[in-house]
């Protein structure tokens, strides 16, 4: 069974990737923080909570060395970490930013890093307001590119209803180029669309 790992799990994509990894059979890992999660993301989340291949944990509450280093005896194989940066870009919480950055930097210098793909959720350019965050995390991921970690993002348009919405935008630290990937039609979903893209045209 494939491992994945989702930040801001309870947040609006982090949920929708919650769910959609659920459907296709992995066993995932929802990280979050308790004091940014309004009561809409508690009631959502019964849904799923008691999915036997879904673990949640608070991330303030655990030591987070302790935390990765569970989810990763958990896995034989690779370990896929989520990113939807575009909920951490839709909220201005400059604590939650912090944590994010400082969870990040944990990862980048663990060994398992070489055995990991990572995934980016990008917000498109017009949408990353906060550039001192914004510049933390390419920061981030150039040291990840080093540490020879696999790296994928993907851009996302702010509005999915009109023609340019039809399309997400990927690279990979191998490219280090944007490709235009279309979405399939009478499918709005993008988190369905990035997973099933993610296995068919990059893991293949």
């Amino acid at each position: 069974m494939k491992v994945a790992v989702v930040f801001g799990a309870r947040q609006l994509l982090g949920y929708e990737f919650c769910v959609k990894l659920l459907e296709k059979g992995y066993a995932v890992n929802a990280l979050d923080y308790a004091f940014w999660q309004e009561r809409q993301h508690e009631e959502r989340w019964l849904f799923i909570g008691r999915n036997a291949n879904l673990q949640y944990f608070n991330i303030e509450d655990r030591d987070i060395d302790e935390t990765l280093q569970e989810i990763e005896e958990s896995s034989n194989n690779t370990l896929y970490y989520f990113f939807p940066l575009t909920d951490f870009y839709a909220r201005d919480r400059p604590e939650i930013h912090e944590q994010l950055v400082f969870l990040l930097k944990k990862i980048s210098v663990r060994s398992s890093i070489s055995k990991s793909i990572i995934v980016f959720v990008q917000p498109s350019a017009i949408g990353k307001w906060n550039r001192n965050f914004s510049s933390e995390i390419e920061t981030i991921k150039r040291d990840m590119w080093n540490k020879q970690g696999k790296i994928i993002e993907y851009c996302i348009p702010v509005d999915m209803s009109t023609e340019k919405g039809k399309f997400v935008y990927y690279q990979t630290n191998k490219t280090h180029e944007w490709q235009k990937h279309k979405m399939k039609e009478h499918v709005t979903d993008v988190t369905e669309q990035i997973i099933s893209h993610l296995e068919e045209k990059i893991l293949s």
